[in-house]
């Protein structure tokens, strides 16, 4: 027996002499070459293909509710203005509903003739029915372009703006109008509509 054998038997076993490799040499290390510790590809070089790993969910996107604070900043200006001038509206139409309350009564009270007692009457009555209806209509409105500035209900704040740019029901309709117009561009913006709730 060698020298070499004496020292360790199991090197005899290859011809030559040399035998195989000690325990644990020449192999890789464990969990070399593997899936990493807590999942992940094999190899730890990312997806095949060489690709990078996919972002996290909600990473470097809006997601499907798009940006409240882009689209609260491009509604604010149109709502805000439009709020006013219908405010102004509500006024003037309760203004005018008690000048021709007081009207009638006054041309009741003085008038000799049935027919221009009638007529004033018809007209006070006329007049009064429609400032009641464009104030229902400016309270509707102003209460549609709140839930704009709040981004609710797309389909309300669309209507708040059409009906007041009619100018039969607002006595702001002339400045609604090109606001209206620049409040359904606004409204139009995909990612204002993906905002609404």
């Amino acid at each position: 027996m060698s020298h070499i054998e004496s020292v360790d038997p199991s090197l005899s076993t290859a011809p030559g002499g040399y035998g195989g490799p000690p325990p644990g040499y020449g192999g890789p290390p464990p969990g070399y070459g593997g899936a990493p510790p807590g999942g992940g590809y094999a190899g730890g070089y990312g997806p095949p293909g060489g690709m990078p790993p996919p972002p996290p969910p909600g990473f470097g996107g809006m997601g499907p509710g798009g940006d409240p604070t882009y689209a609260a900043s491009k509604v604010k200006a149109p709502a805000i203005t439009m709020l006013i001038c219908s405010a102004i509206g509500v006024l003037l139409q309760l203004v005018s509903l008690a000048m021709n309350i007081l009207g009638t009564g006054l041309s009741a009270a003085g008038s000799s003739g049935s027919s221009d007692q009638f007529a004033a009457l018809m007209s006070g009555v006329v007049g009064m029915v429609f400032n009641v209806i464009a104030s229902l209509v400016s309270g509707f409105c102003i209460f549609g372009l709140l839930k704009m500035m709040k981004l609710q209900s797309r389909g309300l704040s669309y209507a708040a703006v059409i009906l007041s740019m009619i100018p039969c029901f607002g006595a702001c309709w002339c400045l609604n109008l090109p606001l209206g117009v620049w409040a359904l561009v606004v409204l139009a913006d995909p990612q204002v509509k993906q905002s609404f709730t």
